[in-house]
């Protein structure tokens, strides 16, 4: 029961690793990457890039990408919406508690989401990778852009699991709500602090490399604003179990 979320396609637990759904999902990733990468591959060689003072785009057009593809891949992930084989059925809050509500969230649903993450993105680094040689980014910028990617597709895991909680499984307010709070981190963040963005984070990693001149504290205050935003993220899933729990109990 405990690692469960590896293979259990049930409506007892929200994602499973190697479910037909998931699997299908994290191919259809890998084959669009796949052809963002092919079409922004670089047609001249590096160094008439950098004569004319300029690196190909290859890196900033798949991390881009596949930061906001794969943080939504994770949002659904968290809502529950590959749960059956036609996910898009509108669902609503039942009487039907998942695993990943009814056990530990710190020892179950929390270790699921991270390793699940971990999982995609250690799958996609290959091509990252490729992307990064391109584009010539070196190597401590390369794990600083992966890092986010990361952190933001967690985030996004969370606001989705978050969503789950607070409004089920399918229908068009968890539809809005999910969406909503997706919008607001990925797009609307920069408005308020460009740093809290993580598109904007590997904006300017691809900028130091053409032009020198990226700031180590936009990172540090992009990773101080996702680790505060998990931790408020988490503590909020955990109230809404015990809460959700509790309710369940005196139905």
């Amino acid at each position: 029961m405990r690692f469960d979320y590896l293979h259990n396609s049930s409506e007892k637990c929200i994602t499973s690793f190697f479910s037909a759904n998931v699997l299908s999902a994290t191919r259809i990733c890998i084959g669009l990457l796949t052809i963002c990468l092919i079409g922004s591959w670089p047609i001249n060689p590096f160094f008439k890039y950098t004569y004319i003072g300029g690196t190909p785009l290859t890196f900033p057009i798949v991390f881009v990408f596949s930061l906001i593809y794969v943080s939504h891949f994770h949002l659904a992930c968290g809502k529950g919406e590959y749960l059956k084989k036609q996910y898009w059925i509108k669902y609503k809050r039942t009487d039907l508690h998942p695993m990943e509500e009814t056990l530990s969230f710190f020892t179950y649903s929390l270790p699921g989401f991270v390793l699940h993450t971990l999982f995609i993105h250690l799958i996609l680094l290959p091509l990252f990778i490729l992307s990064a040689v391109a584009s010539g980014i070196n190597l401590n910028l390369f794990w600083i852009a992966v890092f986010v990617l990361v952190v933001s597709a967690l985030i996004a895991r969370l606001i989705g699991f978050l969503t789950f909680l607070m409004v089920g499984y399918w229908s068009l307010k968890s539809f809005l709500v999910s969406r909503g709070l997706f919008i607001i981190y990925f797009f609307l963040s920069g408005l308020i602090v460009p740093a809290f963005n993580p598109i904007y984070i590997i904006y300017k990693i691809n900028k130091q490399q053409r032009f020198g001149s990226f700031d180590i504290n936009d990172f540090h205050i992009y990773l101080s604003f996702a680790i505060g935003l998990i931790i408020v993220l988490i503590m909020f899933c955990q109230i809404l179990i015990l809460k959700n729990r509790k309710t369940a109990e005196n139905s």
